[in-house]
């Protein structure tokens, strides 16, 4: 997990581009590649039966400030109203806010079957 975290710190200071992470073609990298090396930490520490589907951070990549800031955010939102496209071909089974196994803030997680 240490190493996520390391590489996770590295590609918010700038030290790692998002491609190194995610390759490219990606319209907002810095929060996808955020994204994913955060759901890889989480998923980390988790039971089996407990893994989440995606980790939602803010557009900076950052976790959002505070718990209010993102259950205020356009992706909690969706989430809350059912009108969420982040999956296909799964139904959501949970989502909500917790605090950043980085300590920067707030992410939304997302549970989907």
């Amino acid at each position: 997990m240490s190493a996520l975290i390391d590489r996770l710190a590295s590609l918010l200071n700038g030290k790692i581009k998002p491609m190194a992470v995610i390759g490219t073609g990606y319209k907002n990298p810095k929060k996808t590649a955020s994204e994913y090396l955060r759901t890889q930490v989480a998923n980390s520490t988790l039971s089996e039966q407990n893994k989440v589907s995606t980790v939602i951070v803010s557009t900076s990549g950052y976790a959002f400030k505070s718990e209010s800031n993102a259950k205020r955010s356009k992706a909690y939102c969706q989430l809350s109203e059912g009108k969420c496209e982040l999956f296909a071909r799964k139904v959501i089974t949970d989502f909500g806010v917790w605090p950043s196994a980085y300590g920067d803030g707030y992410e939304i997680y997302v549970c989907a079957k």
